[in-house]
């Protein structure tokens, strides 16, 4: 079939770090799922090897690619929402709740194999947040289980496997960024009853309005949609860019990027240092809950603090 140029990597987080030492020892670039790796440690080495060798790394992270996110930073980046300051992210009861193994995937509800919500959704809202509020420098964190045993069911509801976890399924973040923005996040797989959304979706307010989902409302008095005035009032060199080739699929965006990338030799916009800064975050929760204080990120990234990757660190030297 000819000579493999590129990997795109579709495996569970314990296997990110493993194939990447293999892809990218024999030359090839990679592209690999979110989180980047188990650890702070594992995704550092996987940019040290891709950089050591001129390679393309990626990270498959479709938040970034998705209309809503693009509008949202255009509306505080030359748009008419003004300076951004505060932002709100909520959502309980949404998927697997209250006990369901998510995704069928027993590995996601084990610590030792980076498992848990927020490793695989904190580090989503993590490379949004810090797309359209900048930096995220400090972190207060607190992680529960709330369900320690979830389970499968078949077809007619009957219970087919059941599982004890010990990776969080429920995570509390409070953030400030470089910018001076502060915000709060929630999230959790659990939660008995209806499902909770904070506003319409992701909210922010600055200084001239504020956004909730697609739903905007500015000092002017005016109101309606955002992804409406993104339309009109955006360049159609920006909106090109955000949107090449008239494209709106988060995943197909993404992953032209990547091989765009790697034919014009640069790294693609969510690439593995971009990935790595994610993790830092993600983990500055769970390092912030463990620790019972505020967390600098800057801790995470340098490894200083990594107490709560310890034992990960051990399992996959």
């Amino acid at each position: 079939s000819g000579p493999v140029d590129a990997i795109n990597d579709f495996t569970a987080h314990s296997l990110h770090h493993q194939i990447a030492a293999v892809a990218l020892e024999h030359g090839k670039h990679l592209l690999t799922q979110k989180p980047l790796a188990v650890t702070v440690a594992a995704g550092q080495q996987m940019c040290e090897q891709a950089e050591a060798r001129g390679l393309t790394l990626g990270v498959f992270e479709n938040a970034r690619n998705k209309p809503a996110t693009r509008h949202a930073h255009w509306g505080f980046h030359g748009g008419p929402l003004g300076t951004l300051q505060m932002a709100l992210i909520g959502t309980v009861g949404a998927w697997w709740a209250p006990d369901l193994i998510v995704a069928e995937t027993p590995w996601r509800h084990r610590m030792i194999e980076a498992g848990g919500l927020t490793l695989d959704i904190g580090v989503h809202q993590a490379n949004l947040l810090r797309y359209i509020a900048g930096e995220i420098v400090s972190v207060q964190g607190q992680t529960s289980i709330l369900e320690p045993s979830r389970v499968r069911r078949d077809e007619h509801g009957q219970v087919v496997e059941r599982l004890t976890c010990d990776a969080d399924d429920t995570y509390f973040a409070n953030f400030t960024t470089a910018d001076g923005v502060a915000g709060n996040i929630v999230a959790s797989w659990g939660g008995h009853g209806e499902k909770t959304l904070m506003g319409n979706g992701l909210t922010f307010y600055g200084s001239q309005g504020r956004v909730s989902g697609d739903e905007v409302t500015l000092d002017d008095g005016h109101s309606g949609l955002l992804s409406s005035l993104y339309e009109a009032q955006a360049g159609a060199e920006l909106r090109q860019q955000h949107f090449p080739h008239d494209l709106n699929n988060a995943f197909a965006l993404n992953q032209l990027d990547w091989l765009t990338a790697i034919r014009e030799n640069r790294q693609p916009e969510t690439s593995g240092r971009e990935g790595l800064r994610d993790l830092a975050v993600a983990y500055a929760i769970l390092e912030s809950a463990q620790a019972h204080r505020r967390v600098e990120v800057a801790e995470v990234l340098s490894g200083a603090l990594a107490e709560y990757q310890k034992p990960i660190n051990r399992h996959f030297p």
